[in-house]
C-alpha cells in the first residue's frame, strides 16, 4: 500500500486492516509507505494481524493508533511526520528514526530494537526496548522529562541528551564518536557495563548527572575510563568525562580500565557505596587507574577526605585546588594584608 503526498486514505471507522478477511493471520508480508494522510475515525489507523514480517514507513501522517501484527517487523519514521500509538506486537521488532533536523517519536510498544539512524529525534513519553539499540554518527536521541530502557547492548555513536530523565541500560557502550550531554537530576542506571571509548571530552557533560551501577549482591560491573589522569585537582573535572555521583549498590563490584588512548582517571563529585577496609577499598578494582572524588560534598563525609588503596593498583583520593589556584589566593591575600599595613601606618602618621 502506498500512500503519496497529498493522498489520503480515510474510514469511518479503522483506515487499513490486514488479515485473511476473517481475522486470522494475513497470507503474506505486508508494506504500507505513507507520505500524506492515513486516517481511521474510530481512533485505529492501521491493524495487522499477522505472522509475517511487515514494514511500515511514515513520512507523512497517521491519525490512529497502528498495530504490526506477530511477526519480526519494521517500522521506519522519518523526522515531520506524525502518528498515534505504535503497537509492534509480537516478534523481534525494529524500529527506525531517520531524516533531517528534529522529530519527535510518540508512543511505542512492544519493539525490541530501536535504530537512530540520523536527526534529532526527541522522547517525551516512556520507552523500552528490551534488545537496546545503537545511535549512528550525526544522530541524536534526546530523552526529556522521562524514562527509557534498554535491554541487550545500547551503542551511542552519536548524541545521546537528557534533562532531565531516567536512563535504564543493560550494557552501555560509547563510541570513539558518541557523547553523552546530560543534565542536574538525570539517572544513568546500568545492570552490566559501561564500555565508555567516547573521545568527545569537548561534547559530553555529566558533571551534574547521576551514574549508578546496580543488580544483585555479587554483581560484577566494568567501567571503561576515557578521562585523562591529571592528578587530584579540580581542573581534572574541566571537559575530562567527570560525573556528579558515582553510586555502586550493595554487594556490587566496580572493574575499571581504559576506554581510549590517555583514558586513565575517573573524576566524581559524590562517590556512594564504596566499602573499604583501614585503607584499602575491597570493592572496587582498580587496575592501577585512579578515581577522584570532591571531599566538600556532603556524600563524600564518610570518607573523611582520605585516600584509599584500590584493588590491584590505582587510588581513590580527594581532588583540592591546584597549587597554583593556592598560590594566587595566598598572593591575594598577602596584597591585602600588605594594603591593610600600608593603610595603617599612614592612619598612625596622620
Amino acid at each position: 500500500i502506498t500512500n503519496h503526498v497529498g493522498g489520503t486514505i480515510t474510514s469511518d471507522q479503522r483506515a487499513i486492516t490486514v488479515d485473511d478477511s476473517n481475522l486470522g493471520n494475513a497470507f503474506a508480508a505486508v508494506t504500507i509507505s505513507n507520505e500524506g494522510t492515513i486516517s481511521g475515525a474510530n481512533g485505529e489507523a492501521i491493524s495487522i494481524t499477522s505472522t509475517f514480517a511487515n514494514t511500515l514507513t511514515n513520512k507523512g501522517t497517521i491519525n490512529g493508533t497502528v498495530a504490526m501484527g506477530a511477526g519480526a517487523d519494521t517500522v521506519n519514521l522519518y523526522t515531520g511526520s506524525s502518528s498515534g500509538a505504535i503497537d509492534g506486537g509480537a516478534g523481534a521488532d525494529t524500529l527506525h528514526l531517520a531524516g533531517t533536523g528534529k522529530g519527535t517519536l510518540g508512543a511505542v510498544s512492544n519493539i525490541e530494537t530501536l535504530k537512530v539512524d540520523a536527526g534529532h529525534w526527541v522522547v517525551s513519553n516512556a520507552q523500552s526496548y528490551t534488545s537496546g539499540g545503537a545511535i549512528a554518527v550525526g544522530a541524536t536521541l534526546q530523552v526529556d522529562h522521562t524514562t527509557a530502557s534498554f535491554g541487550g547492548t545500547f551503542i551511542v555513536s552519536g548524541g545521546l541528551t537528557s534533562d532531565p530523565a531516567t536512563l535504564k541500560f543493560n550494557d552501555l557502550s560509547v563510541d570513539p564518536t558518541g557523547y553523552i550531554n546530560a543534565e542536574g537530576g538525570d539517572l544513568y542506571q546500568l545492570a552490566s557495563s559501561f564500555l565508555n571509548h567516547s573521545t568527545q571530552n569537548a561534547l559530553w557533560d555529566t558533571t551534574t548527572a547521576l551514574l549508578e551501577f546496580t543488580g544483585l549482591a555479587g554483581t560484577s560491573h566494568d567501567l571503561l575510563l576515557t578521562g585523562a589522569d591529571r592528578g587530584g585537582f579540580w581542573g581534572g573535572y574541566a571537559q575530562n568525562f567527570a560525573w556528579g555521583e558515582l553510586s555502586i549498590d550493595d554487594g556490587n563490584e566496580l572493574v575499571l580500565d581504559s576506554g581510549a588512548p590517555g583514558g586513565g582517571a575517573f573524576y566524581v563529585g559524590s562517590l556512594i557505596g564504596v566499602l573499604f577496609t583501614g585503607d584499602s577499598v575491597t570493592n572496587i578494582v582498580g587496575n592501577g587507574f585512579n578515581i577522584y572524588y570532591d571531599p566538600s560534598a556532603a556524600g563524600n563525609a564518610y570518607l573523611g577526605g582520605g585516600t584509599y588503596r584500590l584493588l590491584d593498583g590505582g587510588v581513590l583520593m580527594a581532588a583540592v585546588p591546584e597549587p597554583r589556584s593556592i598560590a594566587l589566593v595566598l598572593s591575594g591575600l598577602g596584597v591585602l594584608a600588605l594594603r591593610r599595613r600600608r593603610r595603617k601606618s599612614k592612619a598612625i602618621a596622620s
